[in-house]
């Protein structure tokens, strides 16, 4: 996870990193915004734009609920392809989103269809070349086995290249139960949010292509 410039030249020669991540809470905070989505992307095209110049790694943008309607998600895909990110990630909430740290009970998720229509509509901007990350918060809302497979398949199905079932806790076992109970076929994407002690078996999960420390 990087927050400007400065820290994406820094991070982009650590060993080992891949990708760096443009954190949206991050930049929220640094602008004196809410993290409720990036749905004005203009305000942030700045700091994004100084990553992408900074960093050795390609960026990926956290790009939350991506716009508060379809119009408003393909025009801020546009200007991130156009600012030279190397994918985006997705999250499935409704707009204004919560951020997935804080345990709010008025969360609301898209549909599995909804959310696989942002999928590929972000799929057709960005091109074959980029990252697109599909990101669901279904197992931090409680959502049943069968309806996360749901979402699975739809998001599969839309085209993204990794699969991120994102959890802010750390019953770890509880995650991993959850994990073999699921059919994935796409990479997986771990997110990291907090220093807690994940086991170490978990990251030797088969279907865990990245780790992610985003914050």
């Amino acid at each position: 996870g990087a927050a400007d410039a400065i820290t994406a030249r820094e991070c982009s020669r650590v060993n080992g990193v891949d990708y760096l991540w443009a954190s949206s809470f991050i930049m929220s905070t640094m602008l004196g915004l809410k993290d409720d989505g990036i749905v004005h992307l203009e305000r942030y095209l700045p700091l994004i734009e100084g990553m992408v110049h900074a960093s050795r790694r390609p960026i990926i943008m956290d790009f939350d609920v991506g716009g508060r309607n379809a119009t408003e998600f393909v025009h801020n895909a546009k200007l991130l392809k156009k600012a030279g990110i190397g994918g985006v990630s997705i999250e499935d909430e409704r707009w204004p989103k919560v951020n997935a740290m804080l345990g709010n009970t008025r969360r609301r998720l898209l549909s599995s269809f909804a959310m696989g229509e942002k999928i590929a509509a972000a799929r057709k901007v960005m091109g074959p070349q980029k990252l697109v990350i599909a990101r669901t918060h279904s197992f931090i809302v409680g959502e049943s086995l069968p309806d996360l497979q749901k979402r699975i398949d739809a998001y599969q199905k839309a085209d993204a290249d990794m699969i991120c079932i994102h959890y802010a806790g750390n019953e770890w076992a509880k995650y991993q139960k959850v994990l073999d109970g699921l059919k994935i076929k796409k990479p997986l994407l771990l997110i990291l949010s907090k220093r807690d002690r994940m086991p170490s078996q978990l990251l030797k999960e088969r279907r865990i292509r990245y780790v992610l420390y985003p914050n």
